[in-house]
């Protein structure tokens, strides 16, 4: 019985669902719901054109100096300069050592005696007269100056000269 007792409730409810009357006007919208869950992004479009260039920035912090570059070339030597002021004379240098025998000069004209000179040799000391006196003396073989003092000259081997008279 219980079946049957809603067999018939379901029947009813379904005769009465079916009769309709006349509609009413709509009434007012109700609230605005609540927003429901966001969705899922969607895929990217395709890229726009590109956009016009923007101004120029600022000009960035002066960076670190960089190495040392490789040594140039010498350039070309400068004009001479002005010649500085004299100096100060030096000291004496000590005494340079003989130089070598220079060569025979040309032979002489023949002496007359009239001028008064005389050729002397000897050996170890050369001494002129009373009446003469010494104009020159040499150590032969050696070449070297003879050592000449007064009236008379040495030299270590033979000596030669020429006397003159007063």
């Amino acid at each position: 019985m219980r079946v049957l007792t809603s067999i018939v409730a379901v029947s009813a409810l379904l005769l009465l669902a079916a009769c309709e009357g006349r509609q009413g006007s709509t009434g007012p919208a109700g609230p605005q719901g609540t927003s429901g869950p966001q969705g899922p992004t969607g895929a990217q479009g395709p890229a726009g054109p590109p956009g016009p260039a923007g101004e120029q920035g600022k000009a960035g912090a002066q960076g670190p100096a960089g190495p040392q570059g490789a040594r140039g070339e010498a350039g070309p030597p400068g004009p001479a300069g002005k010649p500085g002021p004299q100096g100060e004379r030096g000291p004496q240098g000590e005494r340079g050592a003989q130089g070598e025998r220079g060569p025979a000069g040309p032979p002489g004209q023949a002496a007359t005696n009239s001028a008064g000179l005389r050729r002397v040799e000897a050996t170890g000391k050369l001494d002129c007269g009373k009446d003469e006196v010494l104009v020159f003396a040499t150590c032969r073989g050696t070449g070297t100056p003879a050592t000449q003092q007064g009236g008379s000259a040495t030299c270590p081997g033979a000596v030669v000269g020429l006397c003159m008279q007063q």
